[in-house]
């Protein structure tokens, strides 16, 4: 064969293509081999006659380890497995293991960091360390890492290095993750997605949680050390519970160590906003805290889970049970101990709101400091089981507060449900049932609504060892109680009680029969069977527009029931303005009237035999406004009270609203002028406000008519002109509007005030 060469320097280039070809086709490709630690020669990784395949391990192979390695920089291998005497370590923390398939550990340390992107599985019996500068990373978010066995995953590593990061991690049955640097230096772990597939245990460790799911039967017990609830951004919440598969389980915060040690005090951080689906989470001991306000409640859909307060201290604004699904609070002492609304300093004060079911069991006390409180939401329960006590655990402070705007209830027991030296206020019904509720300390107890239960032989009971004050008394009949004329149930003790509002709420009895309140001397009030007043009273215009005097009407109806001769009726008016007058009332079969206190409140006695023989009453009682007010609407109210309990319709109110006036000047709206000149006409507005008020007129004009507005005026438009006027301090006020008219003409005005109703049509001739 013949080649031609022209050149030497084409001969070079050829030669050079030649060698890159030959390399090309020649290179072994990276080997995937099973590597196997021997450690023949000495420690270093880096040495190839340490392992079994007699090189260093590649990016693809499968290394086992069983032996003391130390690494000197970082390497990739294809998998990771760690064995019994195992001892991995590295003098840096930049010098890191990374594999890029699955990372197996049955034993052994763990002295260096590794980063797996495959699965991680730790198991068996053996004991598994992470030490010093060890650190396990799991960088896969669907696999993760998978515990397993009866041996340890021990974090024992130096200050300010995280041992254990998982996105995603499975705790199966008898794992057990823990630290060893209890209380002087506690390790974390944070893990995003966690769950759980039988009974674990995390101890000691700063636990980092995004969400966690525990299946049906099995336990998550974390104690000791921290619990901190990952917070995301706004409007988003950490869920609990919620993952298919994993539902129905317990999460134990403060659990018993195992090996049969007492619960240890865990602390945990709350973010704004946990859904507790189906799971049942325990907090044993510690405190909670809050970052700000943290609200926990169910999930959007499904079942949502429970919260048990069994040990320890809430130093954080908490509401428990928001939505439609609602998480239920349990407060539970487990170990006898007492659990504390607690005063942590720098605004962590405990708040404990319920939004939907609460339950203080019976031998449970909760200790409250100064600042805190307790708040029952408008639609929420909280139940206060007998022998359990909410008490207050400072003494000379001001007293913490319980705020009940929906209902405390309290069922029958042996023992009272207490509440020592605390505060209580708000709109909601404390109802007793058939049990007992007893207020100890030097505190005034205020009851906006107290429900009783009254049965045969048995009946609820308020106790109190200071003044209480009540505002108005239910009373509600056990089914099937026979009650007698005359029966006589001592209801509430304190020194001494005060009733707002005497009337017993109560349905009727068998046989016309009723309960009545009454007082049973300086301490006491009793409920007493007595004959009933079935009665309604109504209004007769309940809604009217009035200018400075008005009139209100009521009738009064017998519907059922007996008199007796002591019958006594009485119908009293009010307002809750002490500016608005209430003149003498009239009507037939009213009695004397008497003003009590200001002008604003009236008293009139009613005929019981006019009453009888007519069926019904009709009076009016003359309202005078006063000359200036801040609100344009006010309220009169009647109610009926009388010395025998009261069935029926017992209240009514009428409703006086003022208006502005408008009026013209001259009051026939008729004016004369001459064609094309101008012609001035007058409208008084007259305001019973004290602020100045916004009035809006509009204004039509006939086809090629023209208007100038008075100075003050904003005006737009030529055929419909809207004008604005300020009206202040009550005063009158004359607005003159001109017309220029170029021909006679009939013209209709007419305008709106806004809220305050129509404003009448003015006819307005201009005469040539």
């Amino acid at each position: 064969m013949n080649i031609r060469i022209f050149s030497s320097t084409l001969t070079l280039m050829l030669t050079s293509a030649a060698l890159v070809a030959s390399s090309l086709l020649w290179t072994p490709a990276a080997r995937a081999d099973a590597c196997v630690w021997e450690g023949s020669e000495d420690t270093s990784w880096a040495n190839a006659a340490n392992w079994s395949c007699d090189r260093v391990p590649g990016p693809a192979d499968d290394v086992t380890i069983a032996g003391e390695v130390e690494i000197s920089t970082a390497t990739t291998v294809g998998s990771l497995t760690l064995k019994t005497f195992a001892d991995v370590s590295s003098p840096s923390p930049s010098q890191v293991i990374t594999v890029s398939g699955d990372f197996t550990w049955t034993g052994g340390y763990l002295g260096t960091g590794v980063t797996v992107r495959g699965q991680t599985t730790v198991e068996g019996d053996e004991d598994k360390i992470i030490r010093g500068r060890g650190r396990l990373t799991t960088a896969n978010e669907s696999e993760g890492l998978r515990v397993s066995g009866t041996g340890l995953l021990l974090i024992d590593t130096d200050n300010g290095v995280i041992g254990l990061t998982s996105p995603a991690a499975l705790l199966e049955d008898g794992a057990h993750v823990r630290s060893s640097g209890c209380c002087s230096s506690v390790r974390s772990w944070d893990v995003t997605d966690l769950r759980v597939a039988g009974d674990a245990h995390v101890v000691d460790l700063k636990v980092l949680l995004g969400f966690a799911s525990v299946a049906q039967g099995a336990t998550l017990s974390i104690a000791g050390g921290l619990l901190d609830i990952k917070e995301l951004p706004t409007g988003s919440s950490r869920a609990f519970g919620d993952v298919n598969g994993y539902q129905g389980g317990r999460m134990v915060v403060g659990a018993p160590v195992p090996g049969g040690f007492a619960s240890e005090a865990t602390d945990v951080t709350l973010p704004a906003l946990v859904r507790l689906a189906d799971l049942t989470w325990e907090h044993l001991g510690g405190s909670m805290y809050t970052r700000t306000k943290a609200v926990v409640e169910g999930p959007v859909s499904g079942t949502a889970g429970t919260l048990e307060w069994t040990g320890g201290a809430l130093a954080g604004d908490l509401t428990v049970g928001r939505g439609a699904q609602s998480v239920a609070l349990d407060i539970r002492s487990a170990n006898g101990d007492d659990l504390y609304l607690a005063d942590a300093g720098g605004g962590k004060v405990g708040a404990l709101t319920v939004g939907h079911r609460a339950t203080l069991h019976d031998g449970t006390r909760v200790m409250m400091s100064s600042r805190s409180r307790i708040q029952v939401g408008g639609a929420a329960t909280f139940l206060q089981e007998p022998g359990s006590t909410v008490a207050a655990s400072t003494c000379c402070s001001s007293q913490p507060a319980v705020v009940n705007d929906g209902t405390w209830s309290t069922p029958a027991g042996s023992a009272p449900a207490r509440l020592d030296s605390v505060a209580t206020t708000g709109f909601g019904t404390w109802d007793v049932g058939l049990g007992t509720l007893a207020f100890a300390g030097e505190v005034t107890t205020s009851i906006r609504a107290l429900k009783i239960t009254v049965g045969d032989g048995a009946h609820g009971f308020v106790s109190a060892a200071h003044r209480i004050r009540i505002d108005h008394v239910v009373a509600d009949p056990v089914a099937g109680y026979t009650p007698t004329v005359g029966a006589t149930y001592r209801i509430i003790e304190a020194q001494p009680p005060e009733i707002r509002d005497w009337t017993v709420k109560a349905p009727p009895l068998a046989n016309g029969l009723g309960l009545h309140i009454q007082s049973a001397g300086a301490d006491a009030i009793n409920l007493v069977v007595k004959k009933v007043l079935d009665l309604t009273l109504a209004c007769q215009q309940c809604a009217q527009s009035t200018g400075r005097t008005a009139t209100a009407s009521w009738r009064l109806s017998l519907n059922s029931g007996t008199f007796a001769s002591t019958t006594a009726l009485t119908v009293s008016f009010s307002t809750m303005a002490k500016d608005i007058r209430l003149l003498h009332a009239t009507g037939t079969g009213i009695g004397e009237c008497k003003q009590v206190g200001f002008t604003s409140t009236m008293k009139c006695k009613v005929s019981v035999a006019e009453l009888i023989r007519r069926g019904s009453l009709a009076w009016s009682v003359p309202v005078q406004m006063p000359g200036r007010t801040s609100e344009p609407t006010v309220r009169v109210f009647a109610r009926l009270e009388a010395n025998a309990p009261l069935f029926g319709t017992t209240s009514a109110s009428v409703q006086l609203t003022q208006v502005v006036k408008f009026g013209c000047e001259p009051s026939t709206c008729r004016t004369s002028a001459r064609a094309g000149r101008g012609a001035d006409l007058k409208w008084v507005i007259r305001s019973p406000f004290d602020t100045p008020t916004l009035v809006y007129g509009t204004f039509e004009m006939g086809q090629g008519q023209a208007l100038s507005a008075l100075s003050g005026w904003i005006c737009e438009g030529s055929r419909t002109v809207t004008c604005q006027v300020r009206v202040g301090q009550g005063s009158t006020v004359t607005v003159g509007v001109r017309f220029t008219a170029r021909r006679p003409g009939t013209y209709t005005v007419s305008g709106q005030s806004g809220r305050w109703g129509a404003l009448p049509s003015f006819l307005v001739r201009l005469d040539p």
